[in-house]
């Protein structure tokens, strides 16, 4: 789903799972991940505060500003203004 959506690179995928698990969000039971209280409680929160943040479509493009910044196509001190204003 992740590279369906143009998020992350499979070269990250583990990483992601891995600190998923790490941080408590995710139980690994009978081969699948499974969602705790603590990940339905900061989702929801995430959603409820920050739901421009908190979407496939703007992850996908943030990456790939940043790697256009990564490859001198954009300025970052551009990105970041927009950003955070």
């Amino acid at each position: 789903t992740l590279e369906k959506e143009g998020v992350g690179r499979p070269s990250t995928y583990a990483t992601i799972i891995n600190t998923i698990q790490d941080r408590g969000y995710v139980r690994k039971i009978s081969g699948q991940l499974v969602p705790t209280f603590t990940a339905m409680a900061v989702t929801s929160l995430l959603e409820k505060h920050f739901p421009h943040l908190v979407n496939l479509s703007f992850t996908a493009q943030m990456e790939e500003t940043l790697d256009n910044i990564a490859t001198g196509g954009e300025y970052s001190v551009n990105y970041l203004e927009e950003f955070y204003n």
